[in-house]
Parts: C-alpha cells; structure tokens; sequence
C-alpha cells in the first residue's frame, strides 16, 4: 500500500513540474512578443537588438520597427555634448542656443588664453563631492 502512495505522490510530482514548466515557457514567450515587430510589410517576425542611443539632450531611444532603426530623438533647441554654441556673432533674428541639461558652457583654451570669437562648447563635468 504504501508503495502505491509514493508512486502516485512520485508521478503527482512530475505532473506538477511539467505544468510548471510549461507555463513559464508559455510566459516568457507571451513577455517577449512585446520585443518582436509583427506590423512589417512581409508578415515576417522582426526581431530588434536590444540596445540603446543616446540623444543630444541626454535622453536615450530603443530601436523600432521592421528595419530595426532607432526612434527619433525629441527636437531640442538645446545643444548637445561636444558641440559647439557656435561664435560670437549676433545675429537680431536668432535665438542663441545653449547647453542641454546637465552640460556646461566651456569656453576653449590655446596655451592658456581663451579662445576668442566662440560662444563655447557644451561639456558634461562630473561632480565628485
């Protein structure tokens, strides 16, 4: 009698794990549909790498759609990190730009002197208190 016990309770277990297993393979293929593109113009299953790219403004965008292209980037008026403010020439009917957030306003050296005739370049300094 008491084998008959343990060879239900064994086959109960098994039963018990195949489910399980099964509905973690069903879960995680329904949580990784959300990755995959399906509205391409073949009808084939595009899948995007999941990496990332930064935008001048700081923010970052994933790669969409059936060619896998990274999202656009918001429009700012603000410029980004390593380009220049542009010079110091202005001009009534433009609004100078400045540094996105979380950038600052570095006006260049040469041997010492600062640059003349440059608004600056937008750079990122690490704070370390």
């Amino acid at each position: 009698m008491r084998e008959k016990i343990k060879t239900e309770i064994a086959v109960l277990i098994i039963l018990s794990l195949v489910v399980i297993f099964i509905t973690g393979f069903w879960l995680g293929m329904k949580t990784n549909s959300s990755r995959i593109d399906k509205n391409n113009s073949s009808g084939e299953v595009a899948m995007c790498p999941q990496d990332v790219k930064r935008c001048p403004d700081g923010s970052w965008v994933i790669r969409v759609g059936s060619n896998c292209e990274f999202s656009a980037c918001p429009k700012t008026d603000c410029v980004g990190e390593g380009q220049s403010l542009g010079p110091v020439v202005p001009i009534p009917a433009i609004k100078p730009k400045e540094c996105c957030e979380g950038l600052t306003r570095v006006i260049p050296e040469v041997d010492g002197h600062a640059m003349v005739g440059t608004r600056g370049i937008c750079v990122r300094i690490n704070s370390k208190i």
